[in-house]
């Protein structure tokens, strides 16, 4: 019908430059509605929950809420009756006719339109069967739409569980004077040179050995050659050890060396008149 008209009004541009309402949801709802009515304002048959969807970011019991706000300040109309079911019949609509759609009519004043355009809407009403807009039956839209938000009650008064902005500034002038945990403990080192040598590390030191000790990894087996000697002579072998420098402890074969050369001595050298060769009771 646009096209055949040459209709150049859009009721959503105007819904959405021209209506002062109360809070975003109203005019969301307003949009939404706008966006799918003809140039005249009507109709819309879409379900609350349609309507939130296309909304964005709405429930359907905020629109179902809506609904009557915007019907009360004459936003919309509410199409009841035979009427509601002569417009669901002639646009084809598939509905229940024991519950048939809410239908709601734009109403678009007679002002938002110029006047070639409203010449040309109201042909396509006669067209259609629906009665021409005219100042009276489509006035103004004045003031704003919905009940503005109710101020708290405490809004500019002080909450009784703050402190006073007095004793906030003081308390805040008396730790901007308090030095620094920072500045109150040495937590920085010596300055470092950047063009000197890294300082010697002094983690994993150790006490220095002995004077005369041998250090640990140079120290071997005295009965085997030590590797690292050039002169074999130099490593201490077990010939090179004093004759007499043993104990007289056990020797290698567990008997004691004291007691060997004893009781050699005992067998090699008879006694006299006592040898092991010697009878008692001989001679004679």
């Amino acid at each position: 019908m646009r096209a055949k008209h040459k209709i150049k009004f859009y009721p959503y541009l105007w819904a959405s430059k021209n209506l002062d309402t109360a809070n975003p949801t109203l005019h969301a709802v307003v949009e939404t509605i706008a966006d799918v009515v003809d140039p005249d304002g009507g109709y819309c048959w879409l379900a609350y929950a349609s309507i939130a969807d296309r909304s964005q970011h709405i429930s359907s019991s905020a629109v179902e809420k809506a609904i009557p706000t915007l019907v009360k300040h004459k936003v919309l109309r509410k199409v009841t009756g035979q009427e509601r079911l002569d417009v669901l019949d002639r646009a084809g609509a598939h509905y229940n006719p024991k519950q048939p759609p809410t239908v709601l009519e734009l109403l678009i004043p007679a002002s938002a339109y110029g006047a070639e355009d409203l010449e040309r809407v109201n042909a396509m009403r006669a067209e259609l069967g629906r009665p021409a807009i005219t100042v009276e039956t489509r006035p103004d839209i004045i003031g704003l739409i919905g009940e503005a938000k109710k101020p708290r009650a405490d809004k500019g008064k002080s909450s009784p569980n703050r402190r006073p902005k007095d004793v906030r500034e003081a308390k805040a002038e008396f730790a901007e004077q308090q030095p620094s945990l920072y500045e109150t403990q040495d937590l920085e080192g010596p300055p470092e040179d950047p063009f000197g040598d890294t300082p010697p590390s002094h983690r994993g030191e150790y006490p220095p050995l002995t004077e005369g000790s041998t250090p640990l990894s140079q120290r071997y087996n005295p009965y085997e050659g030590y590797p690292r000697d050039a002169d074999p002579s130099s490593s201490p072998s077990v010939d090179s050890h004093p004759q007499g420098a043993e104990s007289a402890g056990q020797d290698t074969d567990g008997t004691e060396n004291g007691e060997v050369a004893q009781q050699g001595e005992d067998q090699d050298t008879p006694e006299a008149g006592g040898g092991p060769w010697s009878f008692v009771g001989s001679g004679g």
